[in-house]
């Protein structure tokens, strides 16, 4: 039987979670924006219903799961309202810019009983995996250093940063929320949780906006020693 999967927020993420769940051919979706122009192109694109709210979605009929991809400052009160509503949970990184409601939200999960995951993805890509496996094994010892060096040319990537979350820190902007958070969250995934951090970070480049788009930071991860460069 298909799962009912309702997407919040149907800017370039949300409408990329929409177009993949269908071509499973296991699930009807249904879109949701505040945006009235987005939300009609988006069901006209791909002949789904659509909801100018989340609770007005809810009220309409119950879903298997909800994605959440609105601007992270916006994430844990709408993962509250969907959890209660008995939906499972896929959330868009970061889960939040501050640390609001984060236990309730917490509390929730138990008591619901439902999945609640966050979308940090390179737990899935087959290289990390590999390299996880591979580090457990011990082979040549224990990890003692980390070093990451990334990085992406957003005007060819993601040439709307200038109009979206990324243009502030207040909704989940700038290099260390919008995408450093991916290299952090698997580190700790290959070595364990980060037990100490120091940051430099600026805006250097990119035009059209005023939050970092570089940094370096060092870090303890327990006994490793960890580098990011972005």
């Amino acid at each position: 039987m298909a799962k009912h999967i309702l997407v919040v927020g149907c800017g370039s993420i949300g409408e990329r979670h929409l177009r993949c769940f269908l071509k499973t051919g296991r699930a009807q979706l249904t879109a949701c924006d505040t945006s009235s122009a987005l939300l009609q192109r988006i069901q006209q694109e791909y002949q789904v219903p659509g909801f100018a709210s989340l609770p007005a979605a809810l009220a309409a009929q119950n879903f298997d799961g909800v994605i959440i991809c609105t601007p992270a400052h916006t994430h844990v009160g709408l993962a509250l309202t969907a959890l209660r509503a008995g939906s499972g949970l896929l959330i868009e990184k970061t889960l939040s810019t501050g640390f609001e409601q984060i236990e309730e939200l917490k509390r929730e999960v138990v008591r619901m009983k439902r999945f609640v995951g966050i979308a940090y993805v390179y737990h899935f890509m087959p290289a990390v995996r590999a390299a996880r496996e591979f580090l457990r094994t011990a082979a040549l010892g224990r990890p003692l250093q980390v070093s990451v060096v990334a990085g992406q040319h957003f005007p060819t990537f993601r040439p709307a940063y200038r109009d979206i979350y990324y243009n502030r820190h207040e909704t989940g902007g700038g290099a260390i929320q919008g995408a450093l958070t991916h290299l952090v969250n698997a580190v700790e995934w290959l070595v364990g949780p980060t037990s100490k951090v120091s940051c430099e970070a600026a805006h250097q480049v990119l035009e059209g906006v005023t939050v970092e788009d570089t940094v370096s930071v060092t870090a303890r991860n327990q006994d490793v020693v960890v580098t990011y460069l972005f």
